[in-house]
């Protein structure tokens, strides 16, 4: 099982949702092709204070943390960030697309 939450709202809970069996294979078969590493030559705007601020992803026992094409292991490993790249923002599109209807309008983060 893949939870999903939005990170979206401040003073009420975030909208939190459960992939399905394909979305759950389509994410799987990209997120799989990420290669992650403490050293990624690359850099990106950290997400805004308000409004949508990406998605954190729970599966396999870890938490990770997607804004745009970033997706980084909560805490890292060994205390080092651990950070892969989805340049084609693939995994992102997977979740605002198995996201409730209510709040796509919501999901940009171009």
């Amino acid at each position: 099982m893949i939870e999903v939450t939005a990170l979206l709202y401040s003073g009420r809970a975030d909208p939190q949702w459960n992939l399905g069996p394909q979305q759950e294979s389509d994410f799987k078969k990209h997120f799989n092709k990420l290669q992650f590493g403490p050293t990624i030559p690359y850099t990106l705007d950290p997400s805004p204070p308000y409004g949508f601020r990406g998605f954190t992803i729970k599966f396999d026992d870890k938490t990770y943390v997607l804004y745009k094409e970033k997706i980084e292991l909560e805490g890292g490993e060994g205390g080092l960030p651990n950070v892969g790249y989805d340049n084609d923002r693939a995994i992102e599109s997977i979740l605002i697309n198995s996201s409730p209807i209510r709040i796509r309008p919501h999901l940009t983060s171009f």
